[in-house]
């Protein structure tokens, strides 16, 4: 029996329709709509406004905590750079610290002698105290 010869040609037509008609419906599957909708904003509007503010707002907030000064391992001069502390009252903070022991509290500063209310209210955005010391 004779092998009958298959033209090349019919069969770079074949596969040209089979990519063909497979790419059409591709197209026509992809036109009906993304399978994840995503949601465009302008510069400047809500959604944005609400990240940055919230991504300024996380950022202040570690700049805060890396500003302030941990009333437990201050030294002198950083306790010189607090508002309202002189010589002596940051003197009399270490004394306190060496006396005493560590602060539990940011409210002890009430105990050193020369630091009363509002001074206390003053310094309170600029020391903390660690809760694991």
């Amino acid at each position: 029996m004779r092998k009958k010869r298959v033209d090349p040609a019919l069969v770079l037509w074949s596969a040209a329709i089979v990519l063909f008609a497979g790419a059409f419906f591709l197209g026509r599957a992809t036109l009906r709509g993304p399978l994840l909708e995503t949601q465009r904003t302008a510069p400047g509007s809500t959604a944005q406004d609400e990240w940055r503010s919230r991504v300024e707002e996380k950022a202040a907030t570690a700049a805060e905590k890396s500003a302030r000064v941990c009333l437990n391992t201050a030294a002198k001069e950083e306790l010189l750079a607090l508002p309202g502390v002189g010589e002596k009252t940051a003197e009399r903070i270490l004394a306190y610290r060496d006396t005493y022991g560590k602060f539990v509290t940011v409210e002890q500063l009430l105990d050193v002698e020369g630091i009363g209310e509002g001074l206390l209210e003053q310094l309170r955005p600029y020391v903390y105290v660690e809760e694991s010391e």
